[in-house]
């Protein structure tokens, strides 16, 4: 048994199927590169700081430097 031939309407529908079907293709790939370079660059943002300097000993690293209590004594002193 044979198919029937498709009519000219039926040609055109599956030209612009395809022609859709395309576009819809491209898209996806944008849109898929697209969420690759932003989990990328969240890694990135996500990565650990830097290991502590192994040469300074471990009660210093807690205390502040003496900048940052100049800055606060200076604050402080403004304030009152």
């Amino acid at each position: 048994m044979r198919t029937p031939a498709p009519t000219a309407y039926e040609e055109k529908r599956a030209v612009l199927a395809e022609k859709e079907l395309s576009v819809l293709k491209e898209q996806f790939e944008r849109a898929e590169d697209s969420s690759k370079r932003q989990r990328l660059s969240s890694d990135q943002a996500n990565e650990a700081p830097p290991p502590p300097n192994m040469d300074t000993p471990l009660d210093v690293m807690g205390r502040p430097s003496l900048l940052e209590l100049a800055a606060k004594e200076k604050e402080r002193g403004s304030s009152d």
